[in-house]
């Protein structure tokens, strides 16, 4: 496990990258080398409890070698329906991803992913959402107003999805970015063109990383093929007194 790279191309404050090299440094918990997307090493600090390790190796050093592949990454949480499509959601950390996920899987679909969904393409050309995880961090609020049982970890409450039901590596029907608004209605309209492409491109899990592993001009290749191909939508939920279950029920009647 090197302490640092040789030749380093691109860095922050606790990472670098090199040709087909990434090196992640997490106080406190581990450092993380990955290498040409074949390999993550992971060397955890003596004092790190291993759920803290593992949880963050399917974080950053799982998109850094995704990017060494040449797949895009968002920062998505991901389900699919019944039919086997797949629905990325995005937006901020606010915006009720993970809990309108987990709403979708009490009405039977399942999961692929809650922090990053890793996007390939599949031989007809079309994009494909890969899984990355099997659990859900919800804050203590929405997972009471799911009626969910939790456990708390680090100051937030982590639902772990009981016998979940994982979906494997699914054909991506949509992009629905999650926003607020200043009214008492749930609101849903498509996107197109050029504010598809920016919606999407705000959603790629850690963008200066992702430019430091991959060319800009193959991210917005990438970017422009998903939006060619799939929906893009801006789904809108009350900034105040918002339920889930309507949030839900509008989204579903665009999926139906």
């Amino acid at each position: 496990m090197p302490l640092h790279l040789d030749a380093i191309t691109s860095s922050g404050v606790l990472w670098e990258v090199a040709d087909g090299q990434f090196l992640l440094r997490v106080p406190n918990v581990a450092r993380y080398f990955v290498e040409r997307g074949e390999r993550i090493t992971i060397q955890p600090d003596p004092e790190a409890q291993m759920m803290e390790v593992k949880r963050f190796a399917a974080m950053t050093p799982l998109a850094a070698a995704a990017y060494q592949r040449g797949r895009l990454v968002l920062n998505a949480a991901t389900v699919v329906n019944g039919s086997g499509d797949a629905v990325a959601f995005t937006g901020i950390g606010v915006s009720g991803k993970s809990t309108l996920a987990m709403s979708l899987l009490l009405h039977g679909w399942r999961l692929l992913s809650d922090d990053l969904a890793v996007i390939s393409w599949s031989d007809a050309g079309g994009p494909i959402a890969e899984a990355a995880d099997s659990g859900l961090w919800l804050w203590p609020d929405a997972a009471a107003g799911l009626s969910l049982p939790s456990a708390k970890d680090s100051g937030r409450t982590f639902h772990q999805v009981e016998n979940p039901k994982i979906a494997g590596p699914s054909r991506l029907k949509a992009i629905v970015r999650l926003g607020l608004e200043d009214g008492d209605r749930v609101s849903l309209e498509a996107e197109l063109g050029a504010k598809a492409v920016m919606s999407a491109g705000y959603a790629i899990y850690n963008r200066r990383i992702a430019l430091a592993i991959m060319t800009p001009v193959r991210i917005f290749e990438l970017l422009a093929e998903i939006v060619r191909t799939t929906s893009s939508l801006h789904l809108r939920r009350p900034l105040r007194g918002w339920s889930v279950d309507d949030v839900t029920r509008r989204f579903l009647e665009w999926d139906s």
